[in-house]
């Protein structure tokens, strides 16, 4: 997304001066993939966090997701527009279409920005399958992440991760490994590695056993890249 938003104030300059199109074709085939993988991703979180289709309307989360996947749909209906009807009518000598295609980059500049924001205010709702379990939100300088511990008792729990970057986007992490340490009771760290996703959408898992019940700091270790690694804590209350 980043990407296409950060290319269109220049091909919005390049509708002032530039005859050739072949600008604006090379640009359809780089940023079209990139925002179908959005839309694809997105399709994939719903279908992981939301307990039902009525979710996408009931609930804060559902309508945030909604609205960021309703503009990613504009934004790719103005791309096929623009590349398909406006592109060849530029390349006849058609100055209306010049104009259109004016027009067109500056709303797919309203819509990106709108969805930068919609990707944001994901950090300040709960999905809804988060209703069951325990679950704690990470936010570091690169990434975010969202943790659920489930059932959420004292025993063996199921931890699933999902990491996005800053702008509310996916990301694949090289390595993710988590401790839980009870400071009250002097327990810990136990410590765990988890276990990459198994298909798009799917989260990072591994299995933690936690003797007792009260609070716990969760620190997780996250190696983004070979040059970056975050390290984020919070606090769960296991009961």
């Amino acid at each position: 997304m980043l990407l296409w938003l950060g290319a269109l104030p220049d091909l919005l300059r390049a509708t002032r001066e530039v005859v050739d199109v072949s600008i604006y074709r090379r640009f359809a085939r780089v940023a079209t993939p990139t925002v179908l993988a959005l839309a694809i991703s997105g399709t994939a979180l719903a279908a992981a966090q939301l307990t039902s289709p009525h979710a996408l309307i009931d609930t804060p989360y559902g309508l945030v997701l909604s609205a960021k996947l309703g503009l990613v749909v504009l934004m790719l209906s103005l791309a096929a527009t623009n590349r398909l009807v406006l592109v060849p009518a530029m390349a006849r000598g058609s100055m209306t279409a010049r104009f259109g295609l004016r027009r067109s980059i500056c709303v797919e500049i309203v819509l990106g920005t709108a969805i930068l924001a919609l990707a944001a205010g994901f950090r300040l709702t709960l999905p809804p399958r988060a209703s069951n379990g325990v679950h704690g939100h990470f936010h570091g300088e690169h990434v975010m992440a969202d943790i659920s511990m489930f059932p959420g008792k004292v025993g063996v729990n199921r931890i699933e991760a999902r990491i996005v970057d800053i702008n509310g986007e996916t990301v694949a992490p090289l390595e993710i490994g988590m401790a839980a340490i009870s400071g009250r009771d002097g327990i810990g760290p136990i410590e765990i590695r988890l276990a990459p996703p198994r298909g798009p959408g799917a989260p990072w898992t591994g299995v933690i056993v936690l003797p007792k019940a009260g609070i716990w700091e969760l620190e997780v270790g996250i190696l983004v890249d070979d040059f970056t690694k975050e390290t984020l804590s919070t606090e769960i209350e296991l009961r």
